[in-house]
């Protein structure tokens, strides 16, 4: 992403995240994602930006965080190219899973999963809670993993 894309990325996460308020809130609780070590790669189509994701190194995979895809660009194949391109440009020998968390209650597993992340646990999330101050599940998930998932 580039320097002068900054606002545009934070209007576009705005746009795409705004439904999920309905099933879960960040809680006050510090982020595990290291900013600054974090990078952002950016979708657009005619000088628009429609889609980015945003990612992080830990341990001996790559993380994948804030997936965002407009309203108007979605089921286009968007979300897909952003993984795919992460994976055949940031993953490595060193960094050969990825990854990622979401929140269950969004909906969102059904959707990795018809993209092949397979999921690897579930658990009540620390850092957010439901819109009514409930629990609400993290469920992580990697890419091009077959052993299934049994709680």
């Amino acid at each position: 992403m580039r320097e002068d894309e900054t606002e545009s990325h934070q209007q576009l996460l705005d746009i795409a995240f705004a439904p999920l308020h309905a099933a879960y809130r960040k809680t006050a609780r510090p982020s595990r994602i290291p900013s600054r070590t974090s990078r952002a790669i950016v979708a657009d189509w005619d000088e628009r930006l429609v889609g980015a994701v945003s990612y992080y190194f830990q341990d001996r995979q790559v993380r994948l965080f804030a997936l965002a895809v407009h309203p108007d660009f979605r089921h286009r194949g968007v979300a897909r190219a952003l993984i795919e391109w992460v994976a055949g440009n940031v993953c490595s020998e060193g960094h050969p899973v990825l990854g990622l968390y979401t929140i269950e209650e969004t909906g969102n597993v059904p959707f990795f999963e018809r993209l092949g992340f397979h999921t690897v646990s579930r658990r009540v999330a620390v850092d957010a809670a439901s819109p009514s101050g409930g629990p609400v599940h993290e469920v992580e998930m990697v890419w091009g993993i077959t052993k299934p998932f049994r709680e």
